[in-house]
């Protein structure tokens, strides 16, 4: 493949571009692709451009799409276009448009637009990459690029949002079939030997600490910040109140938000009355954020890693797309990191408002990132190319960007012993919370058994009558104790009779529900609280306790102990002192009857 790249003001050259193209077009072709990057946003001109070129080569594809420059110039005459023509001897290209009519409602035109492209991907043979350029401003992508994503996997996709920056003017897409205001372009190549490389960087750094998104008014707009106004987070940690938030450079300090192992950078777009922000790109509720700020180093160094990668692909073309926050925040210090690239092959710039990549198994909608679209028919030459990139790194860019780079350096170093502060203290507190957790603990057990002491089950049994009085929530309990202890100790000792208390715990553990509560009452009585159970049951717990004791040997011979218990549920006038009273009743009359019994209360 050739590609050729042409930049002029308005219409003047454009003429010219078009000669100088014929004059060098191969001979031999299999598809013309012609891609018209515009700051020009008036449609009549726009489409005289277009039936010139169409004119010119009538056998390529256009496709194109407004974007802005730096600085901001009002006159159409005197703003920049780019013309980049790929000429493909082993490929083909084919565009699908898409525009929405106004009656359509939004998501579900783009769901229904997102499954239609991926059943004419699926009918394509070889289909080796899509390129998408969308009217962004005026279209939510999502639906559409999550039907993409569903069913067209492992396609690299890539491509740009319509950017007009004079305050009025309406970006739009167009293609040789007319102007796109609302909709969707998308342009597959598909080839036995075409190859596409895709690289991306961002150089924005995560600053101060995480939250966590906990409301949002809709998919763009975050209502709340760890169950704070989102715009407190700005205002507290930057200073940049409600009136200054108008005038305020969103791209300095985006929110960074990670999916799928990415950061992703999303720029607050917009203040509303109750202090919601709203942002360029989805988000959802339960994601962490951050604070960012672009650290020109960083961007320098994610664009040397980046402008390395395409170079060893040995391009026969490329495609930069330049979100436009970042082409603002960068400024000057952009043009050269272009350069690097045209000294590798013939590269074209497209600014975009945001950016759309395919990341792992998601396509993503990306804001403030540099793309790199490296394309190639055939094998790499053996002999690597020209090492135009290792230049970078002898680039005096603090010419540009010096004293921001400096506080950066502060920033970053200030952040990070923040974070190491934190981290330590978030160590030392949950040490501490273990610690008291044990404490408390330990303060509600028994040691011997490991069931709740008296002291606890006792609050447990005044919790419930309590709730029984005011809402009427039943609850029934057991009073147990261990028949013939004192011939245990007295036979066997006390560390026998210890064994048979803590035996006795794991049987009643084992036969009670997990919300129940069961405690050592004193010496070798237990009481067991059964919330919102009645007597039936209570006797039930009762019987499975005296017959889960009979499968237990606990003394020295292999002999098993029997419990005497008494059961009952709380009664119509019943206080804390009526119910325990009742249940030491019955179980006094589980003794009195021969023990080995359950006895329930009247």
């Amino acid at each position: 493949m050739k590609q050729f790249s042409y930049d002029f003001h308005g219409l003047t050259g454009l003429a010219a571009a078009l000669k100088d193209f014929q004059s060098q077009c191969p001979q031999q072709y299999t598809d013309i692709l012609v891609q018209v990057f515009t700051c020009i946003s008036e449609q009549d001109i726009v489409s005289s451009m277009v039936e010139q070129i169409s004119a010119a080569i009538p056998q390529a594809k256009v496709v194109g799409t407004v974007t802005s420059e730096l600085p901001l110039i009002e006159e159409w005459e005197k703003r920049r276009t780019q013309l980049c023509i790929m000429v493909f001897q082993e490929s083909q290209v084919k565009v699908h448009a898409f525009a929405r009519e106004e009656q359509e409602a939004e998501h579900a035109w783009q769901r229904k637009v997102g499954l239609e492209m991926a059943e004419c991907c699926q009918e394509t043979q070889h289909l080796v990459g899509l390129e998408l350029l969308i009217t962004a401003r005026s279209m939510d992508a999502r639906p559409f690029l999550t039907a993409m994503a569903q069913k067209v996997p492992d396609v690299p996709v890539f491509g740009g949002g319509a950017y007009a920056a004079v305050k009025g003017e309406v970006p739009f897409i167009f293609s040789a079939g007319g102007i796109v205001k609302q909709g969707i372009l998308v342009v597959a190549f598909s080839s036995c030997r075409l190859r596409l490389m895709v690289a991306d960087s961002m150089g924005w750094r995560p600053l101060g600490k995480t939250m966590t998104i906990t409301k949002m008014l809709d998919d763009y707009t975050i209502a709340a910040l760890d169950h704070k106004p989102a715009a407190q987070v700005y205002e507290k940690y930057l200073g940049v109140n409600r009136e200054e938030f108008r005038s305020f450079n969103v791209s300095e300090f985006p929110l960074l938000v990670e999916r799928e192992g990415k950061l992703l950078a999303r720029p607050p777009i917009g203040r509303m009355q109750d202090d919601a922000l709203t942002f360029a790109a989805d988000m959802q509720v339960g994601e962490k954020v951050r604070l960012s700020y672009g650290d020109p180093q960083t961007i320098i160094n994610q664009a040397l890693y980046m402008g390395r990668k395409i170079q060893s692909f040995q391009p026969e073309g490329i495609l930069l797309i330049s979100c436009i926050g970042r082409h603002f925040y960068v400024g000057e210090a952009e043009k050269p990191e272009i350069e690097w690239y045209r000294k590798i092959a013939p590269a074209s710039v497209c600014y975009t408002y945001g950016e759309y990549l395919r990341q792992g198994s998601n396509i993503n909608t990306l804001t403030i990132t540099f793309v790199a679209v490296a394309f190639r028919e055939g094998d790499a030459p053996a002999q690597a190319g020209n090492p135009a990139v290792d230049a970078l790194e002898n680039q005096d860019f603090q010419e540009y960007l010096s004293m921001v780079h400096r506080l950066a350096h502060f920033v970053t170093v200030s952040s990070q012993e923040q974070e190491k502060l934190a981290a330590q203290l978030a160590e030392a507190n949950a040490k501490l919370a273990a610690a008291n957790e044990k404490l408390q603990a330990l303060a509600s057990m028994d040691r011997l058994t490991q069931l709740l002491n008296r002291g606890e089950v006792e609050q447990h049994l005044q919790e419930l009558v309590q709730l029984w009085t005011e809402r009427q929530r039943i609850f029934s309990g057991l009073l147990l104790d261990i028949d013939n202890f004192k011939k245990i100790n007295d036979t066997y000792g006390h560390d026998v009779g210890d064994q048979v208390l803590v035996s006795l715990a794991e049987v009643l553990r084992g036969c009670v529900r997990g919300h129940d509560f069961v405690g050592r009452w004193g010496g070798e009585e237990f009481l067991v609280l059964l919330p919102d159970a009645e007597a039936d049951y209570a006797v039930q717990v009762g019987e499975r306790i005296r017959s889960s004791l009979q499968q237990v040997s606990v003394l020295p011979e292999g002999g098993c102990i029997t419990v005497s218990i008494g059961a009952g549920q709380i009664f119509a006038e019943d206080d804390f002192q009526d119910f325990y009273q009742r249940l030491d009743k019955a179980l006094y009359a589980a003794k009195h009857n021969g023990k080995d019994q359950v006895v329930l209360a009247t």
